[in-house]
């Protein structure tokens, strides 16, 4: 088992790190939830418009999917289009269900366009300049080699240990990440600017309130905000929460560093698994450490789980609150008392029916007694039309 195994053990504690216990159930399991799908690859480009886009369609079913009883075949579906003819397996005892119960997480799984193998501690993934120590060190009395006790001792900043992902996986939900990364790496290997490049620590919101223009810069910020903005039927604030823990974390993988690192809220730095375990690029984005280990364990799309059984951030200030705006320039970002509110993770909730598809958040998010979350009550036309910008999204329901 993981615990018993030096290796793995030495590697966690060098890089001060605790194996958690339920780690090593990973050990010798086949992941049930990575199968071959029809779909075809996805096409070169970072924006991953038009899959977002077909993936908001395929969301308007899933609220009513959701409370269906299981049929008596054995097939499940997935939100990306493919189906899995085998009986599903749970991840975890303690989510075991009766045969005769509908099982929530079916109607969210999502199944990956390749296979892979099951998830174990393997090495880990560093990116970004570290200084290694010299093969031989000058003392008062000569040059000095390093013994093997010293190397083996190394100690990696923590800034540079990067998630492990399975690169190669192509859908939406990973390739709307992993593209954005690779080609804000591309543009500093290239030799540009790296504040050109991550844009200012402030999240920027233009690109969430209208249309990218010629000239506009490809930013984690503007990166997250298209993104959002392409996900429609999702709470404002809560949209907004992901637009600013997104831009943030972005920023790190792109250029990993100490202070790109500082600005990252503490709930998105990568867990010891995510470090430790090769996994599905999409489970690095919620926000909440628990989800984020059990996705690497079984994978179910939290995007349309968002949209259609609700969380909350509780926000209980208006619009302008959470959005300042530069008198000057018009420029509009995430308010600094709006970034502190969401990455507290106490002031999130849950519905009952979206802990259903996520048991591992039972216990550790606030969940309330009611099936689903409504929307907020954020009037984003009139604080748009205060001052002086007209919503796009409200011309083209006007104009039917």
């Amino acid at each position: 088992m993981l615990r018993q195994d030096a290796r793995s053990q030495e590697l966690a504690q060098r890089l001060g790190m605790e194996v958690p216990e339920y780690i090593e159930r990973l050990q010798n399991r086949s992941w049930p939830y990575a199968r071959d799908t029809s779909r075809g690859q996805v096409e070169d480009d970072v924006s991953q418009r038009a899959q977002l886009q077909r993936r908001h369609a395929a969301s308007r079913g899933a609220g009513e999917e959701g409370r269906m009883e299981s049929e008596s075949s054995t097939a499940m579906h997935s939100r990306t289009g493919s189906s899995d003819q085998s009986t599903p397996v749970p991840f975890s005892d303690m989510n075991m269900r009766s045969p005769a119960v509908s099982d929530a997480r079916n109607h969210f799984r999502v199944f990956c366009s390749g296979d892979h193998t099951a998830p174990t501690i393997e090495t880990i993934s560093i990116f970004g300049d570290i200084p290694f120590p010299p093969a031989e060190i000058k003392t008062e009395y000569g040059y000095v080699t390093l013994r093997q006790q010293q190397v083996l001792n190394l100690r990696v900043p923590e800034y540079l240990i990067q998630p492990l992902l399975f690169d190669e996986e192509r859908c939406p939900m990973a390739a709307v990440y992993t593209d954005f990364r690779d080609y804000g790496r591309r543009q500093i290997a290239e030799g540009k600017p790296l504040e050109s490049v991550l844009g200012s620590p402030k999240v920027d919101l233009a690109l969430y309130f209208r249309e990218r223009q010629p000239g506009d810069p490809h930013t984690p910020a503007t990166w997250a905000c298209e993104f959002m903005r392409l996900l429609k039927d999702f709470d404002t604030y809560v949209a907004l929460a992901y637009i600013f823990s997104y831009a943030r974390f972005m920023r790190w993988v792109i250029a990993p560093s100490a202070e790109t690192y500082a600005l990252l809220p503490q709930a998105m730095r990568p867990t010891p698994m995510q470090r430790l375990v090769r996994h599905h690029p999409g489970v690095d984005l919620p926000i909440f450490p628990e989800l984020r280990d059990g996705l690497i364990q079984d994978m179910r799309d939290y995007i349309v789980a968002t949209q259609t059984l609700g969380t909350s951030v509780n926000w209980e200030h208006r619009l302008d609150g959470a959005i300042d705006m530069d008198s000057e320039t018009g420029a509009m970002t995430v308010s600094e008392s709006f970034a502190q509110h969401v990455c507290d993770l106490s002031n999130w909730s849950i519905s009952q029916r979206f802990a259903d598809v996520f048991p591992e958040l039972r216990g550790f998010v606030h969940e309330v007694e009611q099936e689903t979350i409504p929307m907020s009550k954020a009037d984003l036309d009139e604080f748009l039309r205060q001052r002086g910008i007209v919503n796009p999204e409200s011309e083209i329901i006007a104009g039917g």
